[in-house]
């Protein structure tokens, strides 16, 4: 599952044998700060304890590859194997993109604006509005993590996290303040990110070519990049207890009378998995234009 990039960053619960295949998230809402001085023996009222729920869906995932008898002869067992690893990488890519879809759901939203030639600038509300010259830039980087500060998101050490396009890449790295990762590695961070390639400010950027893109969605059919920005907590993955990815191999014959011949078999793989957003405060997308290549 290396492909699955739009994973690693939510709260994973497991699903042990005998329960779900509903998963309930909790999560607490902040406590008021509490500025009002005491009164001398007086009791003052106490703290509202109040709860969030959002419920999980376990759903099975899979796709198998038939084979016959005679491939094994032709193809031989180095295309077995090529064959196998092509699966497992199925398998990420595909949870990846259930992963993706669903993050790209959220209600929270930024629209880079229209820049003309003399650097003027005008508001998108909408991705339909959204031209080639509504590109991803600095500034959008910086209002997402304005956002996610004032929503009191709490960031992974000292940074948020982002997750953009290739095709974004580029108008990432040549923005001002652009930190390869090598940079800051080297000098300790504590964890790097699989697919990580630098920062900006407090926002570690990491590259998915599985990264969203609404085709054609924005003026004249410009493709819009998602760019996905986030804090912890903002959302939960579940799966089930003791191997959740399962390679399955039915060899040639396997399958009795319904094969008499012998002539069929499969390899394929099964995962079970569930994905939800948890608080839309505590992630936001921005929606943008990216340079041509």
């Amino acid at each position: 599952e290396d492909d699955n990039i739009h994973g690693q960053f939510g709260i994973e619960e497991t699903v042990v044998e005998g329960h779900g295949p509903v998963v309930v998230f909790e999560g607490q809402d902040p406590y008021p700060a509490a500025t009002e001085p005491l009164q001398e023996g007086v009791t003052p009222v106490g703290n509202k304890l109040s709860y969030r729920k959002v419920i999980a869906q376990l759903y099975q995932y899979g796709a198998y590859t038939p084979v016959t008898d005679l491939m094994g002869y032709y193809l031989g067992s180095k295309k077995a194997v090529q064959d196998t690893a092509e699966l497992g990488a199925q398998a990420g890519r595909s949870i990846d993109e259930v992963n993706r879809e669903c993050l790209n759901g959220g209600t929270s939203v930024l629209y880079a604006p229209i820049v003309d030639a003399e650097g003027k600038e005008t508001a998108v509300l909408d991705r339909s509005a959204i031209t080639a010259d509504a590109k991803f830039t600095i500034k959008e980087i910086f209002k997402a993590a304005r956002f996610l500060k004032r929503n009191k998101a709490k960031p992974f050490g000292d940074s948020y996290v982002a997750i953009i396009h290739p095709d974004v890449e580029y108008d990432v790295m040549i923005s001002k303040g652009f930190i390869a990762v090598t940079a800051y590695t080297e000098k300790g961070v504590e964890r790097m990110f699989k697919g990580e390639l630098g920062k900006i400010g407090n926002v570690r950027f990491v590259v998915s070519p599985q990264a969203k893109i609404f085709e054609g969605a924005g003026a004249g059919g410009v493709d819009v990049y998602s760019t996905l920005v986030f804090g912890q907590k903002a959302y939960g993955t579940i799966s089930m207890q003791g191997g959740n990815l399962e390679h399955i191999v039915q060899p040639v014959g396997s399958a009795g009378a319904a094969d008499p011949l012998k002539q069929r078999g499969s390899r394929g793989w099964k995962v079970t998995h569930g994905v939800v957003r948890l608080c839309e405060t505590n992630m936001v997308r921005i929606e943008s234009a990216a340079s041509p290549i």
